[in-house]
């Protein structure tokens, strides 16, 4: 929802050329997402069960979702290098292109880490604690992006600083469900 309503203030603020090329690499991202196999289910069954068993699937299952992360990362990275190269783009936007489906694979590879610590958390019926995360991490990175462009902020800025905090969000659902 709290993206939905950017939607105009982020067009603006990065006009359309780079407003297009942001929502392509995120589109990109959306559908490698897709292919997690279900992972997250099986996670959360395996957590739910309690069992030594469920526990080392649970490990393993951590590292595939590092994994997938990684290899998505590179996948849309490429994805950039291949399509930023256009007679369409003058040398400025083919840059522009490349370094936001970097910076958007990047921040793919931190959404399946969080995807893990969600999953992990429903598994523990910890949806509360789900929740507010999620609720958390969409406002801080709402707010920021807000800011940014309201400082005039272009498109590489922006991505960079929603992949750093999403690298902190991360990080900081690893601590959580570890202390969980």
């Amino acid at each position: 929802m709290v993206g939905l309503l950017l939607v105009p203030v982020v067009l603006r603020g990065l006009g359309e050329p780079d407003y297009g090329v942001w929502l392509a690499a995120i589109a990109v991202a959306g559908a490698i997402s897709a292919i997690d196999l279900g992972l997250g289910l099986s996670v959360m069954r395996q957590v739910a069960t309690g069992s030594e068993e469920g526990e080392r699937f649970v490990a393993a299952a951590g590292s595939l979702y590092l994994l997938l992360g990684v290899a998505g990362a590179i996948v849309i990275t490429a994805a950039g290098a291949v399509t930023a190269p256009s007679p369409d783009l003058s040398p400025d936007a083919t840059r522009t292109a490349t370094w936001v489906f970097l910076l958007t694979g990047a921040g793919f590879a931190d959404d399946q880490l969080l995807s893990y610590c969600f999953s992990v958390l429903a598994g523990l019926r910890r949806f509360t604690l789900s929740n507010r995360l999620a609720t958390l991490f969409a406002l801080v990175r709402a707010a920021e992006l807000y800011l940014m462009l309201r400082g005039q902020a272009g498109v590489i800025q922006a991505v960079s600083w929603q992949t750093v905090t999403a690298w902190g969000g991360a990080i900081a659902s690893l601590v959580v469900v570890w202390h969980v």
